[in-house]
């Protein structure tokens, strides 16, 4: 996923999780930010939207399911005319970011609104993207 542009990268991840974006990917809340750098133990790295489609990608392409559909767009060379992505479209990526985390956590509330985690494996794909997520966020007040 390395050699994909932002633009790319950014499209191949929109396209792969519109179909599947779902009303239960939970915002990223200050709460829940605090929960995924604890438990991942993780230190926010500058990001820009393309670093975290890319990371997404890395994620979702260990999946059956995506490997083959992200492998065909990455060779098709994408366009996506250099068009920058406002707050909507962020809104979108980011959801889709957290949706590609689905693959790999299980988020969990309890009813004191404590956050907590079900793991498959914390390994460098998911962390690498939360790390590129927390950094890419508004710092929380």
């Amino acid at each position: 996923m390395t050699q994909l542009d932002d633009d790319s990268a950014i499209y191949i991840l929109k396209t792969i999780a519109q179909g599947r974006l779902r009303s239960d990917v939970p915002d990223l809340t200050p709460d829940l930010r605090y929960a995924l750098a604890d438990e991942f133990d993780a230190s926010p790295k500058p990001s820009s939207e393309g670093d975290i489609a890319r990371a997404a990608l890395t994620l979702l392409a260990e999946d059956p399911e995506f490997a083959e559909p992200i492998q065909i767009m990455s060779r098709q060379g994408v366009s996506a005319t250099g068009q920058r992505y406002s707050d909507p479209v962020t809104i979108t990526l980011i959801a889709a970011a957290t949706l590609a985390l689905q693959t790999r956590v299980k988020f969990k509330i309890d009813s004191g609104g404590k956050w907590s985690f079900e793991i498959e494996k914390k390994d460098g794909p998911v962390k690498l993207l939360i790390e590129r997520l927390l950094s890419y966020l508004p710092p929380v007040s």
